[in-house]
């Protein structure tokens, strides 16, 4: 919980955490190198606490009257036990005083007793691990925030740029999504050699772009920075609210459930922010059945986190009035602009790279390999599968993965969904 308000406490760019109950001064105290300190709580919390953080503003407040201090610019947490707080009541009463006005809140309490929040004011809610290292998610977990956001209006439009090399099985399901998720459409074709072209073609009509690059011919190399240059040059001519670069093989979903990624996009511009992040989980195929043409989110149901170096860093939907933006300098990982402001709450990024043993075999060692820069390799870039050898076992064994469930996923794992905080990082950096 506290490293998770830590990250959403540098996202709201919060110089203080408050913490009301004080119920774990080492946790708090772990995040005294990055903000300023302060608590409320009983007498005796308060004796306890002051002992650990000497330098923390710590008051006295026994949950009555007007709180004693300002939490304005600060980010609160709250973590309850039945130990601690007698008066629940009274305790959220308080807690609806105080976090007025900071720009974020988070609030715990035991999974078999939560707290009776105001619904209007939870914007995210969840569980999560009552102790590090614990297997056991028993404490929920509630983050406070606005919820009167409505739907974009109708002059408001995100535009998706979607890049595809041979993925004729899903193109059509990819731009029916995108369709879907109230964006248009900007495709661009690596000259594909499996019909993806064509079929791309008889949407034409449908899409604000469709092009096939380098537009001279094909290219014995993949050269991803000149095509992710030819994204940057299309997100200055082209008319829109903003911007999502993504590859054909993905499906993207907003922070919130139920809201569209255009809502969603809608949502972060209002509220200041010019950029978007994804936490990513990425679906393993545990059958051949895949047929071309079908649902991916229907079919393939086994997931786990993404854990390659690039899986980190997919900050690659911005706002497109920023003005000229680096999108090819971190290999579309990371677009790059002046005043970029990332907003706190990841959206999520639902990767199927692989389809069937068949199609990772033709995708990675006939396709992909053959076909990277060496250039682009020397700068550590196409790293992904470089430990896939011949005679790989695509196709997973159910019980090694997690049966995705949307409302299950967005409940267990809300604190690695919105920030990737509790997901290992892999040792080496991501270009």
């Amino acid at each position: 919980m506290y490293p998770f308000v830590g990250h959403l406490a540098h996202g709201f760019d919060c110089r203080t955490i408050l913490d009301l109950g004080l119920s774990d001064p080492a946790q708090l105290a772990g995040l005294s190198g990055d903000f300023q300190l302060a608590g409320l709580g009983a007498p005796e919390t308060v004796a306890l606490a002051r002992e650990r953080m000497p330098a923390a503003a710590l008051v006295e407040w026994d949950l009555e009257g007007k709180p004693p201090v300002n939490a304005e610019g600060s980010a609160v947490v709250c973590a309850v036990t039945e130990e601690r707080v007698p008066d629940r009541a009274r305790l959220v009463e308080a807690l609806h005083r105080l976090v007025g006005d900071a720009r974020v809140a988070v609030i715990s309490a035991p999974a078999s007793a939560p707290l009776d929040l105001d619904p209007q004011s939870v914007e995210f809610e969840g569980l999560t691990l009552s102790t590090e290292g614990s297997p056991e998610r028993n404490t929920s977990l509630a983050v406070l925030g606005r919820s009167d956001d409505g739907p974009a209006p109708a002059a408001f439009s995100a535009v998706a740029f979607v890049t595809a090399f041979n993925e004729a099985d899903i193109v059509e399901s990819t731009i029916d999504h995108l369709f879907g998720e109230g964006l248009g459409i900007y495709l661009i074709d690596n000259w594909s050699t499996d019909g993806t072209w064509e079929l791309a073609q008889s949407f034409e009509s449908r899409l604000v772009g469709l092009e096939r690059f380098p537009p001279d011919g094909p290219n014995p190399y993949f050269e991803l920075r000149r095509l992710l240059g030819r994204v940057e040059e299309l997100a200055g001519t082209i008319r829109a609210d903003w911007f999502m670069h993504v590859d054909a093989d993905e499906r993207r979903k907003s922070a919130w459930s139920g809201v569209s990624l255009r809502d969603g996009f809608w949502r972060v511009d209002r509220r200041g922010f010019n950029a978007v992040d994804y936490t990513v989980v990425t679906f393993r195929p545990v059958d051949d059945c895949f047929r071309p043409g079908a649902d991916l989110e229907r079919h393939f149901r086994h997931f786990e986190f993404g854990r390659n170096p690039g899986d980190f860093f997919r900050i690659n939907s911005w706002k497109a009035s920023v003005g000229p933006v680096d999108l090819a300098a971190s290999g579309g990982h990371r677009v790059s602009f002046d005043g970029r402001r990332v907003f706190p709450f990841n959206f999520l990024f639902k990767h199927y790279p692989v389809r069937s043993q068949d199609h990772g075999e033709r995708k990675i060692f006939g396709e992909r390999r053959a076909r990277w820069s060496a250039e682009e390799r020397a700068d550590g870039w196409h790293i992904q599968y470089d430990s896939i050898v011949p005679g790989h076992r695509f196709v997973r064994d159910p019980a090694t993965l997690e049966l995705f469930d949307p409302q299950r996923f967005d409940c267990k794992y809300l604190v690695e969904r919105l920030t990737r905080v509790g997901i290992p990082r892999p040792e080496r950096a991501s270009s």
